[in-house]
């Protein structure tokens, strides 16, 4: 199973979780989103680190997805959030990588 966590623009508190019986329909799902938005994808990988990708484009997650399923956690988590620009996509991922030793520069 698959879930993924989709944070549209409009969703404002509720953040409703999608669930997925398999990869190939999670691919399909990400392969339908045709908005013209920028998308902060994020998931972690087994060695607890958090991957974040930014792009207006899912279908890039889709193959990255395709090619890298084996690295991800068993849980099969998934984040999806929708952004009006780049800036507010990266501001955010910023955030999000703060406690890294590689957040900022020294």
């Amino acid at each position: 199973m698959i879930k993924l966590h989709y944070a549209k623009l409009t969703d404002k508190n509720n953040i409703p979780c999608l669930k997925f019986n398999n990869q190939k329909d999670f691919n399909n799902f990400l392969f339908k989103v045709t908005e013209n938005i920028v998308y902060l994808f994020c998931f972690d990988v087994l060695d607890d680190k958090q991957e974040i990708f930014i792009t207006e484009d899912l279908t890039l997650i889709g193959v990255i997805m395709s090619n890298c399923f084996d690295l991800i956690q068993t849980e099969n988590v998934f984040y999806l959030q929708e952004y009006t620009s780049f800036e507010d996509a990266y501001q955010v991922a910023l955030s999000m990588q703060e406690t890294s030793e590689l957040c900022y520069s020294k």
